[in-house]
Formats: C-alpha cells, structure tokens, sequence
C-alpha cells in the first residue's frame, strides 16, 4: 500500500513524503530506519496511488541504472550509493522503490533480490541481468549494458510514438474540419441552397445528404466504433490464437509492418545480446528475451528457435527453419556462431534494424504528410465547389434575364 506521510526529523525538520509499506506500522518502522519519526499518515488509493504522477518512467530507470553503474564504478559500496541515489532521485515514487531497496540490502538481501520486490518499476530481464553480474563480480558492466541498452529502446520507442501519432495527428485533423463541416457548416447553408429552385448538382445533393447522416448518426456511428474497438481489444487478451493473428496481420499491414517487425528485431537483438553478454546460458536468454517481444508471432518463433537450439540444433539453422527471421538475422547469426562473437553479431543486428527503423519511419512520414495534407485539400474544394456550384447557377441565370 502506498501512504503519504508526514515526519520529522532528528535536527527537527518537518518531512513530507509518499512511501510504499504493507500497514501503518511498517510505514513507521522503515522511516525509523532512515531516521525519520512518523507524525501523521494517509493511505492512497485509486488514482491518488497510481497516478501519472506516481509512475516510474522508463527514463527515470535509466538515470537510475546510470547514476548506480557511475557509483559503483567508482568503488562507492552499493548501500551508500543507494543512499545517495534515494536522497538524489526528483520523481517521489522512484524514492520510495529506492528507499525500499536501501532497507532490503541493509537487512542483508541481494541487489537482485531487493529489485525483483518491484516487478511494476525493473523488469524480470532486468533482474536476471543484475543477478548474473552479482555472481560474476560484474555489476558495474551489466548496469553500463542495460543503460546503453533501455536508451536505445527508449529510441526505438521515439521512432514508434513518432511514427503512430503524427499520422493520427493529421488524420484527427482532417476528421475534424470534415465534421464541422458536414456537421455545422453545410446545415447553415442547406437552407439557402435548396432555395436556389434549380436542380442542385450531384455533388451539392451528395453533400447535402452526408450532412444530414452526419448529424442524425454520427454520435451513435462514434460511440459503436469506440465500444467495438474495447470490445476487440478484450476478445484480444482472452483469445492467444486470435492475438497471436492479429499480431501476424499487423507484422503483414501494407507500409507499416515491415517496420514494426524491424523494430520488434533491433529489440530482440538488443535484448538477446545483452543477456548472453552478462553470462546467462543462451536458452535462458532466449526464453527471457521473448518476454520483452510485444508480438506474439514473433514471440512463438523464438520460441520454437529456441526448442530446436534445445534438441542440438544450430542457432542459425534453428532460427532458419522457423522461416519468420528475415535473412539479414540468419546470416548474422551464423557468422557470430562461426567465429564464437555471437554477442557482436547480436549488436550489428541491432544497429542495422535501428538504423533502417529510423530511415524507414522518416521515409513514411515523407509520404503520408502529403498525402493527408492533400487529402484535407481536396475536401474543402470538394465542400467549396458543391456550395458555389449552384450559387454561381443561380447568378447565371439571373445574368441571362
């Protein structure tokens, strides 16, 4: 439970506070611990507890991995450089998981240990990682890997949000001005056109007509269309063979999927690189690496990769006979497992997927914003031309007389 709080300290100052305990009494014992006394103290919930406010970005992971790698590279003991990052940290929730992890490793728990308490904030590859560099004597290495490592995801991330909302960006915009338009606009000039008395030319009628669905179905069309997609979205995660459909149609979508499967694959490559790197045995890096995937047709075939590495077989023939990996990963993968630097391939991978997803998405982008701008274009001459048409009909005819 998380509580807000209220101590003080021993020089007398007040301390307020957000922090996660299981009751009241622990909530007071973990602020003895850092010399706090507990005065006052509030349960949250709702979300007051799982605000944006109380989320640790994937940003704020990173700082910390970096900050922690930086100290102990540094000869800081991990208890003091927990320390010094709980009383350094700006975001109140990450504090609080780090406040959380000062207490575990003083009462003689592994960093590995402490971390996997909070499943919501590192991720189990993450605790794998940490646990492999505690047993090797690597920490510093494997918290410097997992940095470079989310910092890339979190590039991968940019090029995904890039490439999902600028486009919705100017589709909402189009769908926008074409219903104030069709909604609000041409109901102001309805009136006045079918007064002209001439017959009203097919795209004045046609607009006239989109109008009048516009306003009479347009709010239920809205609400259908936003139920239908929860809807989906709840058969999706009750449904594997359905989802697992959907993620192969997504992966085939004409423009946009070869470069969800090119990100799905740096991520992969990225994922799976690292784990091997920190010592962790390779069928255990690829059982934890499809974890990390976010597509399930990918997912099974790692999966069914890694069952055939598991009954003798070569990587790289294991992954060519899934026939989902493109040639570019097989040929690497051979070459890494020729020359025994598999992490390096693994890297190259990688690099060449994050380099072509940048391309690619800017490639898109170059494409699809003339393509809607052209399309916003076209509807207001379409509106433009089914309003004039008549009016300059009408001034026409009264020109003859």
């Amino acid at each position: 439970m998380q509580f807000r709080y209220r101590a003080v300290r021993a020089d007398g100052q007040i301390q307020r506070g957000v922090l996660l305990a299981a009751h009241p009494a622990d909530l007071s014992q973990r602020l003895a611990r850092t010399g706090l006394t507990l005065l006052a103290w509030q349960a949250q919930s709702g979300w007051r507890a799982y605000g944006w406010a109380a989320r640790v970005s994937r940003r704020d992971v990173i700082h910390f991995c970096f900050y922690l790698e930086q100290l102990t590279r540094a000869g800081v003991p991990l208890l003091d450089g927990l320390r010094d990052l709980r009383d350094s940290v700006d975001n109140p929730r990450l504090r609080d998981v780090v406040a959380n992890l000062v207490e575990d490793v003083q009462g003689g728990q592994q960093l590995s240990q402490a971390l996997a308490a909070h499943p919501a904030v590192f991720s189990p590859l993450m605790v794998g990682l940490v646990a492999a560099g505690e047993l090797a004597g690597t920490l510093a290495d494997v918290l410097q890997r997992l940095t470079d490592t989310l910092k890339r995801q979190d590039e991968l991330r940019a090029h995904t949000r890039r490439l999902l909302l600028y486009p919705m960006f100017l589709l909402a915009l189009v769908g926008a001005v074409a219903g104030f338009m069709l909604a609000y606009l041409v109901p102001q000039l309805a009136s006045f056109l079918q007064s002209v008395g001439e017959s009203l030319p097919l795209s004045t009628r046609l607009l006239l007509e989109l109008s009048a669905l516009l306003r009479s179905y347009g709010l239920p069309a809205l609400l259908g269309g936003l139920a239908l997609v929860m809807s989906w979205r709840l058969v999706l995660r009750r449904q594997p063979g359905l989802a697992r459909l959907a993620d192969r149609l997504k992966l085939r979508a004409p423009l946009f999927g070869p470069v969800w499967q090119k990100i799905i694959l740096a991520r992969f490559a990225s994922e799976f690189g690292m784990l091997f790197a920190a010592g962790i045995p390779l069928l255990d890096s690829l059982r934890m690496s499809e974890q990390v995937l976010g597509n399930r047709e990918i997912e099974a075939g790692v999966a069914a990769a890694r069952q055939l590495i598991g009954e003798g077989h070569g990587i790289s023939d294991s992954f060519a006979l899934t026939d989902m990996f493109p040639p570019l990963v097989v040929r690497m993968l051979q070459i890494g497992e020729t020359t025994g630097e598999l992490e390096r391939a693994l890297d190259n991978v990688a690099y060449f997927y994050r380099r072509d997803v940048q391309e690619s998405v800017d490639r898109l982008l170059a494409l699809i914003e003339p393509t809607l701008t052209a399309a916003l274009g076209l509807l207001l001459l379409w509106v433009i031309s089914a309003v004039m048409a008549p009016v300059y009909g009408m001034l026409s005819q009264l020109g003859g007389r």
